[in-house]
């Protein structure tokens, strides 16, 4: 085996009418593995794994214009908030984004922009990103709507204007509409609010950046021929062709961040 992680069994392997089963646990870094399988007399294959220990929402890095990021995040309806790009408040990288905003005022009690998305890996367990809040004792809400239009949402009320990085389990999201818990393949609208909370009537402006899905790490059975799906992966199914010296394999497989 080549790359990060490594490979758990016995060593050789011994075939079982003409297949071997090994466990593949993941490196503590993203990339690309590479499981080299030999025998005499046969054809060498290759397994390609890539590994990924988060879904990037948006990290703001690709942005050109002010009208191209609002592209990505429009501002709810009804409400007053625009997203800027900023290069003087980041997390990482050299853009972040801006949201200003008004509340009260004669406009609703809150606003926001959201962006719209195609669902994640069934293993996604956590939201991460970077925030730096505008010392106005409001209320940070995140909401979460999937395609049959159930609602989550999280709140954080925050003070001062330190900044700092949030990571948020699934788990901690409830129902607006809707019950039971976040399903992640299913999530195609993620939305970011400001409310009044404590604070007063009035504009502020804050900032994000590196908003990411995490995916936890753990391992995973690897079958020639017939892998196997573990509930917390998503994997395709393939067919190695014995005279294809390279097999690459699509899926999602969690390494610790």
């Amino acid at each position: 085996m080549e790359g990060t992680g490594e490979l758990i069994g016995p060593n050789p392997l011994i075939p079982d009418q003409g297949r071997v089963t090994t466990t593949f646990t993941p490196g503590t870094e993203s990339g690309i593995s590479s499981i080299i399988a030999e025998s005499s007399g046969l054809i060498s294959d290759t397994i390609y794994i890539s590994l990924l220990d988060k879904v990037v929402i948006d990290d703001f890095e690709n942005y050109l214009t002010h009208v191209e990021l609002q592209g990505d995040w429009p501002t709810r309806t009804g409400t007053m908030a625009a997203a800027l790009i900023n290069d003087n408040h980041v997390g990482g990288g050299e853009k972040s984004m801006q949201m200003n905003y008004i509340i009260g005022q004669g406009n609703p009690p809150y606003a926001g922009v959201f962006k719209n998305l195609n669902g994640f890996p069934s293993g996604i367990e956590t939201l991460s990103f970077w925030f730096k809040p505008d010392n106005s004792n409001r209320t940070l809400g995140i909401l979460l709507k999937d395609e049959n239009l159930r609602t989550w949402q999280y709140y954080y009320p925050f003070t001062g204007t330190d900044r700092l990085t949030l990571d948020i389990s699934l788990s901690e999201f409830t129902p607006v509409s809707g019950s039971g818990q976040v399903d992640p393949e299913i999530i195609n609208e993620f939305s970011l609010n400001i409310l009044q909370g404590t604070g007063s009537e009035g504009q502020g402006a804050v900032f994000f950046d590196d908003i990411i899905m995490k995916i936890p790490s753990g391992p995973v059975d690897i079958a020639n021929g017939e892998p196997k799906i573990s509930e917390d992966f998503v994997l395709y199914q393939n067919f190695p062709n014995p005279f294809n010296p390279e097999t690459r394999i699509s899926f999602y497989l969690p390494s610790s961040g």
